[in-house]
């Protein structure tokens, strides 16, 4: 994931503010219940009984899955208990799987912007599920590489939920002239598109340099045998047997 120490704890601080605000955000279903803009703006979808359980499972479990992703972003918490981290895995899994990501694919069927809106939460949610699926299946295997892979896109996916609301807020203040509705598509494409992306870049970025080098004796490859030290030009005589793999 994010090498640097110090990036990796402000992308923490800075993801679990936006959770925070959102949060209080969200108290407002509880005072305003049906009169809640975002209900009312739904009309008679939004008082339909399927369309409030989505909202409710899909705003609960946005407030505890995300916080949960940047818990076990923690190396401290990995190396203080593996099995916690398991356990705690597995369950987050569970929620962004069956409860998360399915309530927000009902969400779409009514998501401002019209169809580019819908498609941009489908695409978001699809990315989510696909990459807990390959983290999950990479975490069984061992292969440790591979699920910090998938639980980069898992996270750069449930990013989109902060950073869109913060682009909504900049684009009222920059550009307060603009139909709602395309800068609500703009704000929800960029942020899907462009953390996709981010995420692929740091795992792609660390193939270069990232080397593991299996020395076999030369015998058994038929090949010369291996330079002695000090020799300035010894890695270009070493047995072809090197591969590169992303290290997080």
């Amino acid at each position: 994931m994010l090498r640097s120490a110090g990036a990796r704890r402000l992308f923490v601080v800075v993801m679990a503010a936006g959770v925070a605000l959102i949060a209080w955000a969200a108290t407002d279903y509880l005072a305003d219940g049906l009169l809640h803009p975002f209900i009312r703006e739904k009309r008679a979808v939004g008082r339909t009984t399927w369309w409030l359980a989505a909202l409710s499972i899909h705003v609960t479990t946005a407030l505890v899955a995300f916080p949960t992703c940047l818990l076990l972003l923690s190396r401290r918490f990995l190396r203080a208990s593996p099995r916690a981290h398991r356990l705690v895995g597995r369950a987050n899994g569970v929620v962004v799987l069956f409860l998360l990501v399915p309530s927000g694919f009902v969400l779409s069927t009514t998501a401002r912007g019209g169809f580019w809106g819908g498609a941009g939460f489908v695409v978001s949610g699809v990315i989510t599920a696909v990459a807990m699926v390959r983290a999950i299946a990479a975490a069984r295997r061992r292969d440790i590489a591979g699920h910090r892979r998938a639980v980069a896109h898992v996270i750069a996916q449930m990013s989109v939920a902060v950073i869109s609301r913060a682009l909504l807020v900049l684009a009222a203040v920059v550009t307060p002239d603009v139909d709602p509705d395309v800068v609500y598509v703009a704000a929800l494409w960029v942020p899907v598109v462009a953390c996709a992306f981010v995420a692929w870049l740091l795992f792609s970025a660390q193939l270069v340099g990232d080397v593991v080098v299996v020395v076999v004796p030369s015998a058994s490859l038929a090949s010369p045998a291996l330079p002695a030290p000090g020799d300035h030009h010894a890695a270009s005589r070493l047995p072809r047997v090197a591969r590169l793999r992303p290290v997080g």
